[in-house]
């Protein structure tokens, strides 16, 4: 476990509330002035954001916002079917550093 801003932290939560970057022509256009996208937990809040960004990373964010994405109804060849929903952060990295979205 680990101690964060006095709050203590377990280290699972940490790598379990970032799940991926979302990559998109959006986010690749978002990426050049320093705002990530990722996929998160349905679980996950702004602040475990935070922290597992800044953990993960080695960097400092400046602001996280989340948008949840709500399941889709499809039609196929048997009915309909769902589509699972997911929520995004939109996260702002402050100072010079960046993420290198293709490498990690």
């Amino acid at each position: 476990m680990q101690l964060y801003m006095g709050h203590v932290m377990n280290k699972d939560k940490i790598y379990k509330s970032v799940i991926a970057h979302h990559i998109s022509e959006k986010t690749m256009r978002l990426a050049e002035i320093q705002q990530y996208v990722f996929k998160i937990a349905l679980d996950a809040n702004k602040s475990d954001v935070k922290k597992a960004v800044e953990h993960i990373f080695d960097v400092k964010v400046k602001s996280v916002g989340i948008v949840n994405i709500k399941p889709e109804r499809k039609k196929n060849a048997k009915g309909f079917s769902k589509r699972k929903g997911f929520k995004k952060a939109y996260v702002s990295l402050s100072g010079d550093k960046r993420i290198d979205i293709l490498q990690a």
